[in-house]
């Protein structure tokens, strides 16, 4: 009992450390950090075979993995890229899939060390932050995440204490000073894990009304877009940089604008992979005469800006290189349709499993939902390396958590049929004994 509760507590003291000194980065293949190197350090016991075999889920993500590793290694072969950019990309892959086999091994023997994870994150940020602490930018990637991390933290803790009414309340709250603070995109996903615990359990149980629950929430959701607008407009809500985006577009009611505005990477990396279809590009590959940066600025602004853009291609490092801005079109950009189309079967995958995964009544809901969400937007609107930087962890939550509640399916469904039989046993006994009676008293009367 002494050695279990030693090895519990040693497992989460290493996860702890492992996730902190994730921020702490050295540059060997591209920048790597001291975790990942770990990670690769330790590889040949992550990688045992009978390990990646022993369940099915584990064995479908390796195939998946393995198949987007392959498309990346054929389209670097055939478009002849230097080494230094291709090993950078499969770096990329090969530490995103050891992260999750690491992180998916240990969660699930201690699902507490989800919250160490969480808590590790809190501190990495603190210690070692993303990028520098300037004014317009502070709070969306340094205090943002931060805070974001610590929200989920409380969550787990309010379930636990059966306060969920004030957990989807102070989701809703955060996710309006996370918008006020331009920090768009995060406090939407925090809003709609509010609205998702305030009104998705009910609309699965009668799944008739899905359809409207739907419509709604469409209807809901441009209707506060308007007024959002409206009140960056008026100088009333948003920071800065809302004014200075939205007031610069023809048509800023039109969400499709917005996002045009806001992600034009995601867009320009449409064209980027129809010319080269195939085999793509090449990971990291410059933007050699500026067409695809030019295209940005026409979308973000309207028109080039000649001068800026010379000088990116001047200065060269990943500026220079062709946007995208998105783990899909990324791949896409990068290794053409194939891999694409292999990452997207990746993606797909854990979106299902974390679908089927849903508990309502569990203290990790608010986590998995947050999940779910930030994998669905960093896939279309986030840069590839969020494959290895967010990916695993999240990965690793919902295969876990799928596992947990479908193993608790079985039980209740093992114990309902030990039930049944117990029943029909007692009931065969029962009839048994009436047969033992009746004849008993037929051959007394006789």
């Amino acid at each position: 009992m002494s050695t279990f509760v030693f090895d519990k507590l040693n497992n989460r003291i290493l996860i702890f450390l492992f996730s902190v000194l994730g921020g702490l980065t050295v540059n060997l293949i591209g920048i790597i950090s001291v975790s990942e190197l770990y990670i690769l350090l330790i590889s040949p016991w992550i990688l045992r075979p009978e390990k990646l075999k022993s369940e099915k889920s584990l064995l479908t993500a390796t195939i998946l993995y393995s198949t987007y590793l392959c498309c990346q290694l054929l389209s670097e072969l055939v478009v002849g890229n230097s080494l230094n950019n291709w090993t950078r990309g499969i770096a990329v892959t090969i530490i995103s899939f050891l992260t999750f086999i690491y992180l998916y091994d240990k969660i699930k023997k201690d699902k507490l060390l989800i919250i160490i994870y969480l808590s590790g994150l809190i501190v990495r940020e603190y210690l070692f932050p993303t990028m520098e602490e300037e004014v317009d930018v502070a709070f969306k990637f340094h205090y943002g995440p931060m805070l974001l991390n610590a929200l989920l933290i409380v969550s787990y803790f309010l379930l636990k204490e059966q306060r969920r009414t004030l957990a989807i309340i102070l989701f809703y709250v955060t996710g309006f000073v996370y918008i006020a603070l331009d920090s768009r995109s995060m406090g939407l996903t925090i809003f709609f894990v509010g609205l998702i615990m305030q009104f998705g359990e009910s609309a699965l149980r009668n799944r008739r009304k899905i359809m409207r629950w739907t419509l709604v929430l469409i209807g809901l959701s441009y209707g506060l877009y308007v007024i959002y607008i409206a009140a960056v407009l008026n100088k009333v809500y948003g920071g800065e940089h809302s004014y200075s985006q939205i007031s610069q577009m023809e048509q800023p009611y039109n969400p499709l604008n917005l996002l045009k505005t806001g992600r034009a990477e995601f867009f320009v990396a449409f064209e980027a992979i129809s010319d080269a279809p195939f085999f793509g590009h090449g990971t990291w590959a410059s933007d050699k005469n500026g067409k695809y940066i030019g295209k940005v600025f026409e979308y973000q602004a309207g028109q080039i800006n000649e001068e800026y853009l010379y000088q990116l291609l001047s200065e060269g490092g990943n500026y220079a290189t062709i946007p995208s801005h998105s783990i899909i079109m990324g791949a896409g950009v990068n290794n053409g349709l194939l891999a694409l189309l292999a990452i997207t079967a990746l993606i797909l995958f854990f979106i299902w499993k974390c679908i089927q995964a849903m508990d309502f009544n569990s203290p990790f809901i608010f986590i998995l939902t947050n999940s779910l969400l930030t994998i669905v937007w960093s896939s279309l609107f986030s840069p590839l390396p969020h494959l290895k930087n967010i990916f695993p962890f999240l990965f690793s939550i919902i295969l876990v958590l799928y596992h947990k509640k479908m193993n608790g399916i079985k039980l209740k469904l093992l114990l309902l049929s030990l039930f049944k039989k117990k029943e029909v046993k007692q009931n065969s006994e029962n009839v048994d004994n009436t047969h033992f009676t009746n004849t008993k008293e037929c051959n007394f009367q006789t």
